[in-house]
């Protein structure tokens, strides 16, 4: 399992959002989670990535409990294991895109791999946008730069929160696509959070969250 969540409570403000919720999520599966707003999709992200403690339960990622992991250990298993597609491009606005990859991979790994960054740029077709900043991409070029550094460090998990919410039917289709079509390519588990049903034709596995109850659909 990539990941494994046992018995998680969890609560805001002292108002329950989980409760004995556990999950299971096996390696190299895709899955959608889905649910109305204030449901929890960004806050289970947040528990699963350890940005956030659980109040009770277990959450394993790539077999280690990032739950229980200390700061420093939770920073560890999140850059080995999980690369994150945010709705925003985050990358460093004075490197060009080629350098900003080669400093994901450094700070994650310790290393550098130019052959997996010129394999997956010109995999995701901006190859030749190696040397472009980040102001100087296209939003669509920006959306495939995001997927590419969630992935240049090979994790064993890809997540991203609402990647289609702002696109059109057509791009949204297509980003969809890249995201199912990379983690296949690269042996990833792929989890989307999302409110977007227009995705849901592309997924057989769906997570979806109802409050403190949560099913596997």
């Amino acid at each position: 399992m990539v990941i494994k969540i046992e018995n998680l409570d969890y609560a805001i403000r002292g108002k329950p959002l989980f409760e004995g919720f556990s999950l299971s999520v096996e390696a190299q599966s895709h899955h959608l989670l889905v649910g109305p707003s204030g449901s929890g999709k960004t806050t289970l992200i947040n528990l699963v990535c350890g940005l956030l403690s659980p109040d009770h339960g277990e959450i394993r990622v790539a077999g280690e409990n990032i739950a229980a992991a200390s700061e420093s250990g939770r920073d560890k298993i999140r850059r080995e294991n999980i690369g994150m597609v945010f709705q925003t491009l985050r990358l460093v606005s004075a490197l060009d895109l080629s350098a900003n990859l080669l400093l994901a991979q450094r700070l994650a790994r310790g290393s550098t791999d130019g052959s997996l960054i010129h394999s997956l740029l010109e995999r995701l077709g901006i190859g030749h946008r190696a040397r472009a900043k980040p102001h100087e991409m296209s939003q669509g070029e920006a959306q495939r730069a995001a997927i590419a550094r969630a992935l240049v460090t090979r994790p064993r998990l890809l997540i991203a929160d609402e990647p289609t919410s702002s696109l059109d039917k057509s791009n949204a289709r297509q980003v969809a696509d890249l995201l199912l079509e990379c983690a296949a390519d690269y042996g990833v588990t792929l989890l989307i959070a999302t409110h977007d049903d227009r995705l849901d034709p592309l997924f057989s596995n769906r997570i979806a969250l109802t409050g403190p109850v949560a099913k596997v659909a």
